[in-house]
């Protein structure tokens, strides 16, 4: 074989063609290059009688675990959601409370600044030698 080879590259001879070995036509050679591992953006590339080689029981199986995993995370958005709404709901009740006791005192204060202070003026002068005596 070896002289064969030496004998042919003397005379010049151009090589037999190679017998062609055809592509493995598994799941590799059907994936989309820019799908980047989407089984399910694959399947259109695909034909109809070979789709079995994309859509297996681990695609199958890694699916459901998929859309388990997804439906947790939804289940934990929403439930940090509803706790935010929560302490949201929380803290604007005790701003409302604090408002309300600023505004009641803030009245009172205003209703005690408008009445006359309490003087001496206004109440009677007794003598000064009986502050002990009151009127009966």
């Amino acid at each position: 074989d070896r002289q064969d080879l030496a004998f042919s590259q003397k005379l010049n001879l151009a090589k037999p063609a190679l017998l062609q070995e055809h592509m493995k036509k598994d799941w590799r050679y059907y994936q989309h290059c820019g799908s980047k591992g989407n089984v399910w953006a694959d399947l259109h590339m695909t034909p109809e009688e070979r789709r079995h080689l994309i859509v297996t029981p681990t695609v199958l199986r890694g699916y459901d675990q998929q859309m388990r995993t997804v439906a947790k995370h939804l289940h934990t958005e929403q439930e940090q959601a509803a706790t935010r709404m929560e302490r949201i709901v929380y803290e604007r009740q005790m701003r409302r409370f604090r408002l309300q006791e600023q505004q009641a005192s803030r009245e009172i204060l205003e209703i005690r600044s408008s009445q006359r202070p309490a003087s001496h003026h206004g109440m009677p002068q007794y003598e000064s030698g009986a502050h002990d005596a009151r009127p009966t």
